[in-house]
């Protein structure tokens, strides 16, 4: 009984994650509505959003069920997210191209260094070993929260077809660039002084890997259809 109930809870954080999936579908399908309650739906969407995006992980923490699996799971979310709003706006002529193609430039080789840090390593990363400025740009509260409100920002402005949408896109573009190299820096960092491990892979730490990536090649896709579909149209 005791352990049926902690597999119920583990499923929590995850719960959570989904959520803000779901609303991201449901938000986009009165993208092209006008109006006062459009606008209200569509801002609601996003907070509820974003306040998925806090609470999986503070769950997560107080129950005690913090896994690489977790952290897949909500990364899996954050992309899925970002694909089904990029594609909708950018399918409605609310966004420019060239701020999803440089999205996606900066996803690919993240993850590509994400990759090769797994295989050198053979585990996922261990944030809590990271040191410097790209702990702080990742994982301070400014640093995690100025990031997602930005993205919020830029997701409110062209849903709502405000003309200052390419301002807040090159402001979220170059806040994901800077992310972009802390992840790699600190990766190096962490592998550099990680030379001791035993380079033994978890089948868990595999299948979060894989998880994620799929779900990355996923969104990379739907995004570059969204391209090509605009640049023809």
């Amino acid at each position: 009984m005791r352990m049926a109930r902690r597999r119920l809870v583990r499923l929590v954080p995850h719960a959570i994650s989904a959520t803000r999936v779901a609303v991201a579908v449901a938000a986009v399908h009165v993208i092209h509505s006008a109006g006062v309650a459009h606008a209200i739906w569509w801002l609601g969407a996003l907070l509820l959003i974003g306040a998925s995006d806090i609470l999986d992980g503070v769950v997560a923490r107080r129950l005690r069920v913090v896994t690489d699996l977790g952290a897949a799971v909500d990364t899996a979310a954050d992309r899925l997210v970002e694909a089904v709003l990029f594609s909708a706006l950018l399918q409605q002529g609310s966004i420019p191209a060239w701020l999803v193609l440089g999205y996606i430039i900066r996803v690919i080789c993240v993850d590509y260094v994400r990759l090769k840090a797994y295989l050198a390593m053979g585990r996922l990363a261990d944030w809590s070993e990271w040191v410097g400025w790209p702990r702080e740009i990742l994982f301070s509260v400014l640093g995690r929260g100025g990031y997602a409100g930005m993205k919020l920002v830029l997701f409110a402005v062209g849903g709502l077809g405000l003309s200052f949408v390419n301002v807040a896109g090159l402001l979220v573009l170059a806040a994901a660039s800077a992310r972009g190299v802390a992840v790699v820096v600190g990766l190096r960092s962490w592998i550099a002084r990680g030379s001791d491990m035993d380079g033994r892979f978890e089948v868990r730490s595999a299948v979060s890997v894989l998880m994620g990536l799929t779900v990355d090649a996923i969104a990379i896709m739907t995004w570059s259809v969204r391209l090509l579909l605009t640049h023809v149209g």
